[in-house]
């Protein structure tokens, strides 16, 4: 039979079971000091199909996120009939976009993190075993955003979560003159978005987080770097 549940808050999605093994110990953070099992961060009422559940752990599948590798813990969720609707999902003005995107300047980079604050609940659920460092901390609650994640969080999850989803959505703009306040500039692995004609916020591992940059510095530093790049809109997509 299968069995279905919703979020009933921000629920983090992993890509490994093992909640308590990462948890118990000291972070695994690696050589740019992310801890990289962390996929991403649902809203609240995302719908969940669950494949498999151990000791508390469910693998699920959502037509949210690509993959059937997901794994969250079952204090976030409640379950539901099969016929109970996926998340309503309502994308905000262009104006409250472009006025909450500055709100998170400063935040951390966290790799799948999408919540600026993190989630304190699952610090309860796995408390600490030792004192944590500011980096660990955030790491620990996953406060703080990626670069995907930022976008994902100021439309309400009307975007695609990953850069690799975001590279084929909207309309594709030939000419970068063109560019609007929320069209997108990508290359392999990362986005920007464009706040206005000077500026463009992103979040990236190297910057330390979010960060609002001058629009030309940053175009030829990505042309020094011999990135390829793209310019996409996609706000008609939704609208």
């Amino acid at each position: 039979m299968e069995r279905h549940a919703i979020s009933l808050e921000w629920t983090p999605i992993l890509n490994t079971p093992d909640f308590q093994g990462l948890f118990s110990k000291k972070l695994p953070l690696d050589k740019q000091n992310l801890m990289r099992h962390l996929e991403f961060i649902a809203f609240s009422e995302t719908k969940f199909h669950i494949l498999e559940e151990n000791h508390g752990i469910y693998r699920v599948k959502t037509s949210e996120y690509v993959g059937d590798q997901l794994f969250l813990h079952k204090a976030f969720v409640k379950l539901v009939g099969a016929n109970h609707p996926e998340r309503s999902k309502s994308i905000p003005s262009t104006a409250q976009m472009l006025e909450a995107l500055p709100t998170y300047v400063g935040s951390r980079y966290i790799w799948g993190g999408n919540v600026k604050g993190g989630l304190n609940k699952f610090k309860k659920l796995y408390p600490p075993t030792y004192a944590l460092n500011p980096l660990e901390e955030d790491s620990w609650i996953f406060n703080g955003v990626d670069c995907s994640g930022l976008l994902y969080q100021v439309s309400g999850g009307c975007t695609p979560r990953n850069t690799s989803e975001l590279a084929h959505f909207g309309q594709r703009i030939e000419d970068l003159d063109a560019r609007r306040p929320l069209d997108l500039i990508l290359y392999e692995g990362h986005v920007l978005i464009v706040l206005d004609r000077k500026h463009v916020i992103e979040s990236k591992c190297e910057m330390g987080g979010v960060v609002i940059q001058d629009y030309q510095k940053r175009f030829e530093q990505m042309q020094e770097e011999g990135r390829i790049i793209q310019l996409r809109r996609w706000q008609a997509t939704l609208s």
